[in-house]
């Protein structure tokens, strides 16, 4: 009786899991299906200057029988397979192909503009099973979701496409870092290559940084998370790296070439400090974590801040701040303590240090933490703007 129970209430709950999905998926598509109605595309800034010509470029070749190594319409010259933004080996930029045939040049736009809500969808279910797996209320993982499909730091980024594409395996690359393994434990294995398979999708995603900081956030999370023993926990950390090299094999085609020109470039032992720090958060943009256009909205012809409006948007909606308020409130006031379970006051203090340690990181020239990383630990100097370690504040809030 009490298995036949035990498999009624799997099935009234992954009704329920199913439903949330439907409602994600619908609160997503909706604003780009109304823009397609409407005969418009998602289709300016460096989607239209950039990713749909490569696009073009690159399905143009393949149908007149020739796989581009290199891009004579770019300055000079360049190299195009080695380009790791091109993301020619990224799976779902091949359906792109279908659109180019029916319509080309439009039918890229199209496309570009379905596989936008599609990658935010990915990443708003990564969040939704993380929650799932932390017990919470399908209601919370709802809006875990929403929150994190329309943040600020993918919104005014969509036209970055490499950038969402990346973004969306970032919830499913921590999903899978807080369910490993010692690579000797039974069915280690088998995440052990789930988690290769999602590094896989973001390394061939072709935003390297973004791939990077994702690469570290679950080195955090696999080193800190449910600590055991330490020789478990050395297990597991070694079964990450091993994941992660097994990942760069796969995308080794994509990756290796990238690596090659990397070498040839200015970039092969550094980029330049001004350079590197050329887009840090301007502190006072903390004031827009409530109020988005506290300093103004270009779009809007107005914009009194330093900065960048679109690589510094700090805002993610009212909703989650007004939540972080309360639970620091409940954390700290002592007769509310024990509302909160011992295993989620670890998660939520874990995940208040890195929210704080990504803000810190993202101020760039303005505050000591990314100077000193840029003279001292390796790989640091290899990338500009710390504002987009913002991704990694996202996530946690």
């Amino acid at each position: 009786m009490s298995f036949y129970k035990f498999m009624i209430n799997r099935l009234l709950r992954s009704r329920e899991i199913k439903k949330n999905e439907l409602i994600l998926f619908l609160v997503i598509f909706m604003p780009f299906l109304v823009l397609l109605l409407f005969g418009r595309v998602i289709f300016w800034g460096t989607a239209s200057l950039q990713f749909i010509p490569w696009y073009q470029y690159f399905f143009d070749s393949l149908l007149h029988g020739d796989f581009p190594l290199w891009n004579p319409y770019n300055g000079m010259g360049v190299p195009f397979i080695a380009n790791h933004q091109s993301a020619v080996f990224y799976p779902l930029n091949w359906f792109l192909l279908i659109f180019y045939l029916l319509g080309k040049t439009e039918g890229l736009a199209i496309g570009v503009t379905i596989l936008i809500p599609l990658h935010l969808f990915i990443g708003g279910l990564g969040v939704m099973r993380i929650l799932e797996k932390f017990d919470m209320s399908k209601y919370s993982q709802l809006m875990g979701g929403i929150v994190f499909a329309f943040s600020g730091y993918i919104l005014t980024r969509l036209s970055f496409i490499s950038m969402v594409w990346t973004y969306a395996w970032l919830p499913w690359v921590i999903f899978l870092c807080l369910q490993l393994k010692p690579i000797n434990h039974q069915r280690s294995f088998s995440k052990l290559i789930k988690l290769s398979v999602f590094l896989s999708m973001q390394l061939l995603a072709g935003h390297a940084q973004t791939s990077y900081y994702t690469i570290m956030l679950g080195g955090v999370v696999v080193i800190f998370y449910h600590f055991d023993t330490f020789i478990t926990h050395l297990k597991k950390i070694i079964t990450y790296i091993s994941a992660t090299i097994l990942s760069i094999l796969v995308s080794a085609v994509q990756i290796f070439p990238t690596a090659e020109f990397l070498m040839e470039s200015q970039r092969s032992t550094e980029v330049g400090y001004e350079f590197a720090v050329s887009l840090s958060l301007w502190p006072a943009r903390l004031l827009t974590i409530l109020f988005g256009n506290f300093w103004g909205n270009p779009n809007y012809g107005r914009f009194l801040s330093g900065g960048n409006f679109w690589e510094e948007n700090l805002y993610s909606g009212v909703f989650p701040v007004v939540t972080l308020i309360i639970l620091i409130w409940v954390l700290v006031w002592k007769t509310r303590k024990n509302q909160i379970p011992n295993p989620q006051k670890k998660i939520i203090t874990f995940l208040l240090a890195i929210l704080i340690f990504s803000l810190l990181f993202s101020f760039g020239k303005f505050f000591l933490l990314f100077p000193f990383l840029y003279q001292n630990i390796p790989t640091f100097s290899l990338f500009q703007a710390p504002v987009r370690f913002l991704i990694i504040y996202f996530f946690a809030f």
